[in-house]
């Protein structure tokens, strides 16, 4: 039967109206109502298509999720757009650390969005899956790290859609038009003058996690411009720099000039401009510095997940420095990364050396390390960030030869490679 709905405030395709109607089944038309309540509620003018959705629901978070999954299956609901999942609460292989009975859980949720067609890589990475969204490409990907990377560094448009929301899209292949879909709101609303920095800044992963949080405790919800790069940063250090001022705060979109795709597209005249300063990104360490020398009961990586290059500088760092960890090191990546590094015949050395790869989960999460306690260093802030509140220990922040310093001795190492800490 049609459900009842007033839409006579946005304009519905054909295809909208039919879908409202029933005519592609009762599973996708309650989706599309919800779409379309969304709408409203935002004061959206229109739908639009979407090209690709990554959710965040592959978690056990009770029975009623549950059963409203079984519902939407049961209902014969399909995705009609390319989709993948995000991190679940719990590592799905038989032989992971996490307690079985939080991987039945979470295992039950996966297969449901399997059902309905999502692809389930369980990760917040997707942008490191093949087939990747290009410029212009339009979104609805829910987890922050993801969102930030797709909008500022791939070009392409997405909000940070809520979860159900970013379900529903998914199941209609629909979205409301509003927010960083907009071209208006992509505008930069502020310009950060980053000429005063070393240049090695821009080559030292650690600057820009600490850029990162700095944007984020700042400037919140702004489309920060930064300028005055010496030289252009890596993929991996602007993912790191936005997963963290995601985290810190709610940015989904940074331009950098003469870098990201967008940058140079708008009149910036007129915006404010606040000098970033190597004494700033001294304060913003400062609560991640930890103490010399003090016990470090883990080593965690991989937060968003460790992409390919990365897991290859740490095999490469590890073999010659015949670094063997004396405390439990854990790295998080994708399946798809971490099957292409046995490929390489080097996930072998890594465990050799005394790291556990852990997949489809993030290891801030509480039940997928064992018994975290004490202090954990990590090279990601928001690892440092979340995982303190989390897991209720101590989180140290140093960069990747830190890391392995420590994981060799059990004792927070600096090797004077990271100048602000």
């Amino acid at each position: 039967m049609p459900l009842a709905l007033r839409t006579q405030d946005i304009a519905l395709s054909s295809y909208d109206r039919d879908c409202l109607d029933g005519r592609w089944g009762s599973a996708t038309a309650r989706a599309m109502q919800f779409v379309v309540q969304t709408a409203k509620a935002l004061q959206a003018r229109r739908l639009i298509d979407v090209n690709h959705c990554h959710l965040v629901g592959p978690y056990y978070s009770g029975e009623a999720d549950l059963t409203f999954l079984r519902r939407l299956v049961e209902d014969g609901a399909r995705v009609r757009v390319p989709t993948t999942l995000n991190a679940s609460s719990a590592c799905l292989a038989h032989d992971s650390p996490s307690p079985p009975c939080d991987r039945d859980a979470a295992a039950s949720v996966v297969e449901l969005y399997r059902a309905m067609g999502c692809d389930a890589q369980l990760t917040c990475a997707p942008y490191q899956l093949p087939g990747r969204p290009m410029l212009g490409d339009t979104l609805a990907w829910a987890e922050s790290n993801a969102v930030v990377f797709a909008n500022s560094v791939l070009g392409a448009r997405t909000n940070k859609t809520v979860q159900y929301l970013d379900l529903c899209a998914a199941l209609t292949g629909r979205i409301p038009e509003y927010g960083l879909y907009l071209d208006d709101m992509r505008q930069p609303t502020c310009i950060i003058d980053c000429s005063a920095l070393p240049n090695e800044t821009w080559r030292t992963p650690l600057a820009g996690e600490l850029i990162g949080l700095w944007l984020g405790q700042h400037f919140d919800t702004e489309v920060p411009l930064l300028r005055g790069l010496s030289i252009k940063p890596s993929e991996d250090y602007l993912r790191g720099l936005g997963a963290a001022a995601a985290s810190a705060g709610a940015i989904s979109l940074f331009h950098v000039a003469g870098v990201t795709p967008e940058a140079d597209q708008y009149p910036v005249s007129h915006l404010h401009s606040v000098q970033l300063t190597t004494e700033q990104l001294h304060t913003t360490a400062a609560p991640y510095q930890g103490t010399p020398t003090q016990t470090v009961n883990a080593v965690c990586l991989g937060t968003p997940h460790y992409s390919l290059d990365q897991l290859r500088a740490l095999t490469k760092r590890m073999i010659a420095t015949d670094t063997r960890a004396t405390i439990p090191v854990f790295v998080t990546t994708s399946r798809y990364n971490r099957d292409q590094l046995h490929s390489e015949l080097l996930a072998g050395e890594l465990a050799t050396r005394g790291v556990t790869l852990v997949v489809d989960a993030c290891s801030y999460y509480r039940g997928v390390i064992p018994n975290p306690q004490g202090t954990v260093l990590t090279d990601s802030a928001k690892w440092a960030y979340y995982g303190s509140g989390n897991l209720n220990i101590a989180t140290v922040l140093g960069d990747l030869n830190d890391c392995l310093a420590t994981a060799s001795s059990g004792h927070l190492q600096r090797l004077g490679d990271s100048p602000w800490l």
